[in-house]
C-alpha cells in the first residue's frame, strides 16, 4: 500500500478535489469547527473555506497523498504556506469575507501566536505554517499524516523556510508533533478562554487546549 501512494505539490488544479476531502472529514471532524457549529455545509462559510484553501494551495508547499491504484485519487492533504514577519497566512484573507463563526476561530489563534512568537522564539525571518491536515479514514494508521508533514516541510525549506509552526487544537494533531519531535511553545486553555466573561468554546471533550508548536529546519 504504501508504494501505491504518491505524493506531489497541490495546485489550483487540485482544489475542487481538496474541497470534497475536506467537506467529508476534515470539517466534521475538527474540534473547534464542532464547538461552535463552523460547517462547509452552510454556502458562506463553504466559500470562505474554498477561498483560504485556495491561498495555501497557490504558496506552492501543500501537499497531496494520491492513490495511484484508483485513478489517482486524492486521499490526503497537508495545506501549509509561507510567512515572514510581516505577512502571515491571515493576510491571504483579505480580499475574502469571513462569516461571523471564523472570527471567533481566528482571535483565538491570533492570541497564540501573538504571545508565543515563532519568529522571536527561533530567530528567524521567514517560516512555513501547517494549516491543516487530513487523510481519508480509510488510509489512517499508514503514517500518510507524517510522510504529508515532512514533504511540505522539505518544500518549505527550498523556499527559504527557516523553522515551522502549527497550532494544534485537538489531542489527536498533539499527538502528531509531539511525535515529530516539535517544540512545544505555547499553549491556551480552552475553558480558560473568554469573552464578555464567557468560555468561547465549549463542549470540547477531550480536547483541553489549543497548543502552538514549532521546529527549527535550518
Amino acid at each position: 500500500m504504501a508504494n501505491d501512494i504518491e505524493y506531489r505539490v497541490a495546485n489550483g488544479d487540485d482544489l475542487d478535489y481538496v474541497m470534497v476531502l475536506m467537506k467529508k472529514s476534515f470539517a466534521k471532524d475538527e474540534p473547534l469547527n464542532i464547538s461552535i457549529g463552523f460547517s462547509l455545509e452552510d454556502p458562506d462559510e463553504e466559500t470562505f473555506m474554498k477561498g483560504f484553501v485556495a491561498a495555501q494551495i497557490n504558496s506552492g508547499v501543500s501537499v497531496l497523498a494520491i492513490d495511484t491504484t484508483k485513478n489517482n485519487t486524492i486521499i490526503g492533504f497537508r495545506l501549509s504556506c509561507v510567512e515572514t514577519k510581516d505577512c502571515d497566512k491571515m493576510e491571504a484573507l483579505k480580499h475574502l469575507t469571513p462569516p461571523p463563526k471564523w472570527f471567533k476561530i481566528a482571535e483565538l489563534f491570533d492570541e497564540l501566536r501573538t504571545k508565543f512568537n515563532v519568529f522571536n522564539y527561533y530567530g528567524v525571518d521567514k517560516a512555513l505554517s501547517f494549516f491543516a491536515l487530513n487523510v481519508d479514514s480509510s488510509y489512517s494508521g499508514k503514517g500518510i499524516g507524517t510522510r504529508l508533514s515532512n514533504r511540505s516541510i522539505e518544500f518549505g525549506k527550498s523556499a527559504g523556510c527557516q523553522a515551522v509552526s502549527v497550532e494544534a487544537t485537538g489531542l489527536g494533531s498533539q499527538r502528531i508533533y509531539n511525535k515529530l519531535e516539535f517544540d512545544l511553545l505555547g499553549e491556551v486553555v480552552y475553558e480558560n478562554y473568554k469573552k464578555n466573561g464567557e468560555i468561547v468554546f465549549k463542549n470540547m471533550g477531550e480536547h483541553k487546549s489549543i497548543k502552538l508548536f514549532g521546529k527549527k529546519l535550518i
